[in-house]
């Protein structure tokens, strides 16, 4: 089990492929069911990055700001990757094979949702490159707070989407 440090404060998601069978123990399962399980792991790595910026804030020393301040702008740059990548090649792939016009407008909504929250954070992080030492826990903490809502509720609800399409 999971420490509760690691648990949080986003919460991870369970793969479909795990939750229907323990690893280990073949299946047959189908395109959308592994689908909605790769889609889980990228998401959990997402929100452990996120998880690891809100768990060390508050133990960075003045030093060690521009290295701490690199990495949450490394993990704001995957996050925005994996974004585009999912609407400019996976969501075309997925209406293709699914057979429906829209099919992913609902997903594409849920990226809108946290769109500014996560241009804010960008843009605090790209402030604090010229000007480490103006690093505020606090901040980091409200423009995260406002993000994390709408960034967490989304991998959870594209792997039950995904699911869905199960046949």
């Amino acid at each position: 089990k999971p420490s509760s440090q690691a648990d949080g404060p986003s919460k991870l998601i369970e793969t479909p492929v795990h939750a229907q069978k323990p690893l280990g123990q073949s299946s047959n399962k189908d395109q959308f069911v592994n689908a909605a399980s790769l889609m889980a792991l990228a998401h959990n790595m997402i929100l452990q990055g996120l998880n690891s910026i809100c768990r060390h804030a508050s133990q960075v020393f003045p030093k060690d700001y521009r290295a701490f301040i690199g990495y949450a702008y490394c993990r704001y740059q995957v996050i925005q990757a994996h974004h585009d990548c999912e609407e400019t090649v996976l969501f075309p792939i997925i209406k293709q094979q699914a057979g429906g016009k829209g099919i992913m407008n609902e997903n594409i909504e849920q990226h809108r949702a946290f769109k500014a929250g996560l241009e804010a954070y960008k843009l605090y992080l790209l402030f604090l490159s010229t000007a480490p030492q103006r690093f505020s826990r606090a901040h980091l903490d409200r423009i995260v707070d406002d993000l994390a809502p709408p960034l967490c509720e989304h991998p959870t609800r594209k792997t039950l989407y995904l699911l869905s399409l199960s046949r």
